[in-house]
C-alpha cells in the first residue's frame, strides 16, 4: 500500500455529503472527513471576527433589515485556502475599510441552533473565534466602497452603551469582561500534518 495515496472508502450512509476517507501510518488508523468539491452545505461554519477596541469604545458594523438596526463585528466566513488571520484581515478591511494587526484569540463563540431546537434546522451550526486586533494608525474606518447588503455605518460604541444596542451574536458581556482584564487565548497555527 503506498502510504502517500490518498485511499478513499465508499460508505453505505453518506452524512451531509461527506465521504468518509482513511490514511493508514504504521499501526494507527486516521478517518478524515472530506467535503466534495461539488457539495455547497457545510456542516460548520467558521467566522473569523476582529475585536477593536480604543479608548473605551469598540468598532462595529451597522445594519438595518427588517427586523432594525443591529451590530456585528468586522467578522465573516473563512474562504477557501484562506488562514483564519488572513480572513480577519480581510474582513475588517470588506466590512470597515481598515487595516489591523490581529493579535491574541479574545474569546470563541459557538453557534449551535439545532441543538436548541433538537430539529434539522437550516440555521448554520458556526463557530466564530474572534481576534483581538489593533487598528493600523494610518486607517479611518468608513463604509467600504463594496459593502454587505444592509450595511449603514461603521461605528465606534462606548463600551458603557454596549447594553443599549442589538449586537449579533450576543457576546456584548463577554466583549466587556474581555476589556476589562484582557485576557487572551493561544492559537496554535500548523500548516503540516504532524503524526
Amino acid at each position: 500500500m503506498d502510504l502517500n495515496a490518498r485511499q478513499i472508502i465508499k460508505v453505505e450512509k453518506e452524512e451531509a455529503g461527506w465521504e468518509v476517507s482513511s490514511l493508514f501510518v504504521e499501526y494507527s488508523k486516521y478517518i478524515l472527513y472530506e467535503r466534495r468539491e461539488n457539495d455547497f452545505m457545510y456542516h460548520i461554519r467558521v467566522r473569523a471576527c476582529a475585536l477593536i477596541i480604543e479608548n473605551d469604545a469598540v468598532l462595529l458594523v451597522e445594519f438595518e433589515d427588517e427586523n432594525g438596526v443591529h451590530y456585528n463585528l468586522p467578522a465573516g466566513g473563512v474562504e477557501k485556502g484562506e488562514s483564519l488571520i488572513e480572513a480577519v484581515k480581510r474582513e475588517a478591511w470588506e466590512e470597515a475599510a481598515i487595516e489591523v494587526e490581529v493579535g491574541p484569540i479574545a474569546f470563541v463563540h459557538e453557534m449551535a441552533p439545532h441543538l436548541l431546537s433538537k430539529s434539522s434546522d437550516t440555521t448554520i451550526h458556526q463557530i466564530s473565534i474572534i481576534f483581538d486586533c489593533k487598528r493600523k494608525e494610518h486607517s479611518v474606518p468608513k463604509l467600504p466602497e463594496t459593502r454587505d447588503l444592509n450595511q449603514t455605518g461603521v461605528k465606534w460604541i462606548p463600551l458603557s452603551k454596549l447594553h443599549e444596542i442589538i449586537l449579533y451574536p450576543n457576546i456584548k458581556q463577554h466583549i466587556i469582561e474581555y476589556a476589562k482584564n484582557r485576557k487572551t487565548l493561544e492559537l496554535i497555527e500548523e500548516h503540516t500534518l504532524t503524526y
